[in-house]
């Protein structure tokens, strides 16, 4: 059963269609925020009585310390007319917080947003395993192996509420399938990583000589896209000289792509990245700057703590912290470090810590100016 649409609401045939069919959690809120619509599990699981209450704040729902994030997620989505994928903790009517993957989609009826449709997924039981994984220095490997698997758990569920509407407008096709299709590519993520790490013990093994701005431009350039999507400015520090390193370099790409990753999957829109490189003759060290929304130390504590067992940060999906765990694996397997700070003003730098070959331990420095100040 489906709570009634608002005459203000009027344009949610769509909306509708989906909230009638979906497996999952659905549900509509107008551009204030306030519920006009849910399907039947959705009241199961957030009204007192099981029946329909719309007209209520959506955010009185969420953790207290994301309805921030989850209301410019919101303001995005409408201003932008996109979809976003993001993690939340809601509160049920039983009073235990649950984990959802959410994807959230722009309204429009007559050019106009009108409101904002959202699919979520009870994950709880899914975070609750990576949480024992990450707990247990053996089994990295298999939380890794997990989130693969949970990525395609989320694509085949999607796919099937796109099969079943099959009288969806292409418009409307074609964003869903944009979902879909994110989707596929933070699998396609969990999956690079997890090769990664299975390899990172042979990395010598694949060691020669090359330009690290080249690896830096290389990396920016295949981020562009998904940067221009969510309007971050990707920005590099060029020293314009040579940076020469013996190492190896697919390696040291993974480990700036994972963290220019994690910094546009905190961001969700809007903001700066800034990359750097100073090379300081025993080690190089690239420095990512991440100029975005604020945060606190606390929130960050624990990401790359000395005993190595991260902690999910607010408003970062899952697949960003496994994302930070393969690079600093691979940091530490290359001999070098990741080092994790937030700074005055609140924005996170990241130093990757990359060691010289003693072959080139006595050759030229080049200083390039720092992102940080």
């Amino acid at each position: 059963m489906c709570a009634e649409v608002t005459s203000n609401h009027t344009a949610l045939v769509l909306a509708d269609a989906i909230l009638r069919s979906a497996v999952d959690l659905a549900y509509v809120i107008d551009r204030k925020g306030q519920l006009v619509a849910g399907n039947e599990r959705f009241w199961l699981e957030f009204s007192v009585t099981g029946a329909p209450s719309p007209l209520q704040p959506l955010a009185g729902m969420i953790a207290e310390d994301e309805r921030a994030m989850a209301e410019r997620i919101w303001e995005t989505v409408q201003r932008h007319r996109r979809a976003e994928r993001s993690v939340r903790h809601m509160r049920t009517t039983g009073g235990q917080m649950h984990t959802f993957s959410v994807v959230e989609t722009p309204v429009v009826h007559a050019n106009e947003v009108t409101g904002v449709l959202g699919v979520a997924r009870d994950v709880s039981e899914e975070a609750t395993i990576e949480d024992k994984l990450w707990n247990q220095q053996e089994h990295r490997e298999a939380a890794l192996e997990y989130a693969v698997r949970a990525s395609m758990g989320l694509v085949k569920g999607y796919v099937y509420s796109l099969r079943k509407l099959e009288n969806m407008p292409e418009d409307k096709r074609s964003r869903f399938s944009q979902v879909i299709a994110d989707e596929i590519d933070t699998m396609g993520r969990s999956i690079d990583n997890l090769l990664f790490s299975r390899g990172s013990a042979d990395l010598h093994a694949d060691e020669e000589v090359f330009d690290l701005r080249h690896v830096v431009h290389e990396v920016l350039s295949n981020c562009r896209a998904e940067s221009v999507r969510r309007e971050i400015r990707l920005e590099f520090d060029d020293p314009n000289v040579e940076v020469n390193y013996h190492g190896h370099e697919e390696a040291v790409a993974r480990v700036i792509a994972n963290l220019v990753d994690f910094c546009l999957l905190r961001l969700t829109h809007m903001g700066t990245v800034t990359v750097s490189i100073s090379d300081c003759v025993e080690y190089i060290d690239i420095g990512i700057v991440d100029k975005g929304a604020p945060v606190n130390r606390e929130q960050l504590d624990g990401l790359l703590s000395p005993a190595r067992t991260p902690v999910k940060a607010d408003g970062v999906a899952f697949s960003g912290t496994f994302d930070l765990e393969v690079a600093r694996l691979l940091c530490d397997s290359m001999g070098g470090g990741l080092d994790l700070r937030v700074s005055d003003d609140h924005s996170i730098q990241f130093t990757i810590m990359l060691p010289r070959s003693i072959n080139y331990l006595h050759r030229g420095t080049v200083q390039s100016h720092s992102a940080v100040e």
